[in-house]
């Protein structure tokens, strides 16, 4: 009798650790087969040998990666993962857009002359520097035919730039800092953020401006109460704006600010971790991916506005792209740049 007690009592313990097990996600499936865990994303880095990475671009072929320091271009083979050429460009690169088709490169200038560079990519060769009015060039935008590249500067504001003409004219913003360009997908508007606090790092007076690329006039300005801003990027239907904020101290609460460009009004805000140097959307739209200059990697649900996968790579973390075909996460820093599987 004792022992039947006895058996009875291990049967029941052992159901209890079975279903504890399984509650943890660390038991079987329904058919069986043990429950794999969630995979985490690949991090694989690559070392450019070029020093202080600020900027990353993907090829539209998804084969090479331009990655940018302050006076030269690392050009990657990814294949390969290696650096196959150097593009010497002592005008401070800052941000790198490729046309189309990707024969050419753009490059948005960063020293007090700016300019508007721009680079064949079969050579390697820098063609041409455009010079614009108004200072350094921090910020581009390609519109969606690929005829017009708009910029953003800190002195006279936006730069439209026509590709097959190389005429270039200025259109007025409030003066400030700079921190990104959008271009609506249909090519109707592009947006513009400006900070125009006298001290751009403490809180003051934040807008995103939104330009009318037919009339070419400034139509509306949505002001933006937050730190100051950085990265903005549209969502591939054009009803949501994303911009990205560096506070001034890094222990700051920082947010993306989510924008109605029709309503031209804020509408609600994504909590991130950290001061943000790189903001961009997934293929479809549906992850927002915020980096920040500590090197986390954070993915948000756009439609719950809720950080969903955080990655970890090492730091500083400058700048971040998505490349549509793969889908793939590229991120520089110092002298890596870091490639992860989103899955």
């Amino acid at each position: 009798m004792k022992r039947a007690r006895w058996r009875a009592a291990v049967a029941a313990a052992v159901l209890v650790a079975a279903s504890a097990c399984s509650a943890e996600g660390g038991g079987a499936d329904d058919d069986g087969k043990a429950a794999a865990a969630p995979a985490r994303p690949v991090v694989t880095t690559i070392d450019t040998g070029v020093s202080r990475l600020l900027a990353v671009a993907i090829s539209p072929d998804g084969r090479f990666a331009y990655a940018a320091a302050e006076s030269e271009i690392a050009v990657v083979e990814l294949a390969t993962a290696r650096t196959i050429d150097t593009i010497p460009y002592e005008a401070g690169p800052k941000q790198i857009r490729f046309s189309r088709d990707g024969s050419r490169a753009y490059v948005a200038s960063g020293t007090l002359a700016g300019g508007l560079g721009t680079i064949d990519t079969a050579s390697h060769k820098v063609t041409g520097i455009i010079p614009v009015d108004g200072g350094p060039l921090y910020a581009l935008g390609l519109s969606p035919d690929g005829l017009r590249i708009y910029g953003a500067n800190t002195g006279a504001g936006a730069v439209v730039a026509e590709v097959n003409t190389g005429a270039v004219r200025g259109i007025p913003l409030p003066r400030g800092d700079r921190g990104g360009v959008a271009v609506s997908p249909d090519g109707r508007y592009a947006y513009f953020t400006t900070d125009t606090s006298l001290a751009p790092r403490l809180p003051g007076p934040r807008s995103v401006a939104v330009l009318d690329t037919t009339s070419g006039a400034i139509s509306a300005t949505i002001p933006v109460d937050a730190a100051r801003p950085a990265e903005l990027t549209i969502s591939p239907d054009g009803r949501r704006l994303y911009l990205a904020h560096f506070p001034p101290f890094q222990e700051t609460p920082n947010a993306v600010s989510v924008i109605d460009p029709a309503a031209t009004a804020l509408t609600g805000t994504i909590p991130v971790q950290g001061r943000s140097t790189g903001l961009t959307l997934s293929p479809d739209g549906r992850r927002l991916h915020i980096l920040n200059e500590s090197g986390t990697l954070q993915t948000a649900d756009t439609t719950s506005g809720a950080v969903t996968t955080t990655v970890q790579v090492s730091s500083p973390a400058n700048d971040l792209t998505i490349d549509p075909g793969s889908g793939k996460a590229y991120i520089v820093g110092d002298t890596k740049l870091h490639v992860i599987d989103l899955g």
